[in-house]
């Protein structure tokens, strides 16, 4: 009986200083979380491994992202994370009355993410900001209304009303966000010096081919 005693209270001791143990470096985790976000801030918010997704976010993809209920749940997990650190890296801005909300700016950072899924450093650094209006706007560059566009300056421009039918109307081939992030990310392959290399060639133009083909076959369908 002394034997059963003492062995239930070495295992009482070992949980305590594990308790003792545990405790302290999650704090200290934690702290070292706050200290590099303030003092490193950009770097922190760059940075994957720190990066973790606001709830409301991660409830907004699981809702309402399709793509995003594909993947494994490890996919899942990294792609929150990129959503996020997108978010962090970008400056929302609105036109015309319209109020950014998390939710647009999610599933905005989400569209980009999908598009560059494949290649895990890339955030379309080339683009820091992005501008939302309520639907479709007059441009004077060439005096016409516009849904989207990608400035090579470092914008993105989108209609928060066509993108978003670009979701609810999936699979009919027309989605603005993927859209134009796809020629964000054809700028950012130029931007970034290194032609279009970026890409597999083979696969990009096997990919024009394609799309060609089936864009023929949908104007003479």
């Amino acid at each position: 009986m002394e034997s059963f005693s003492s062995i239930v209270g070495w295992i009482c001791l070992v949980l305590v200083l594990l308790v003792l143990t545990i405790v302290p470096l999650v704090s200290s985790y934690q702290a070292i979380r706050d200290i590099l976000g303030y003092f490193f801030s950009d770097w922190y918010n760059r940075n994957l491994f720190f990066t973790k997704i606001d709830p409301g976010r991660k409830d907004f993809l699981a809702k309402n992202f399709n793509y995003y209920k594909t993947l494994s749940y490890r996919d899942q997990q990294i792609f929150e994370r990129r959503v996020q650190k997108f978010i962090r890296m970008k400056n929302f801005e609105s036109r015309e009355g319209l109020q950014v909300t998390m939710e647009m700016e999610t599933l905005v950072a989400a569209a980009a993410i999908q598009v560059t899924f494949g290649y895990p450093s890339v955030y379309l650094e080339h683009f820091d900001k992005i501008i939302l209006y309520p639907e479709a706007y007059y441009s004077t560059i060439n005096d016409a209304y516009h849904k989207g566009e990608v400035n090579s300056r470092g914008v993105i421009v989108l209609s928060w009303k066509n993108l978003v039918e670009g979701y609810l109307q999936y699979g009919d081939g027309r989605n603005l966000a993927l859209h134009e992030m796809a020629h964000a990310l054809k700028i950012s392959d130029i931007k970034a010096g290194k032609g279009y290399d970026f890409f597999d060639r083979d696969v990009l133009l096997s990919f024009i081919r394609h799309a060609r083909e089936e864009m023929h076959l949908i104007a003479n369908g």
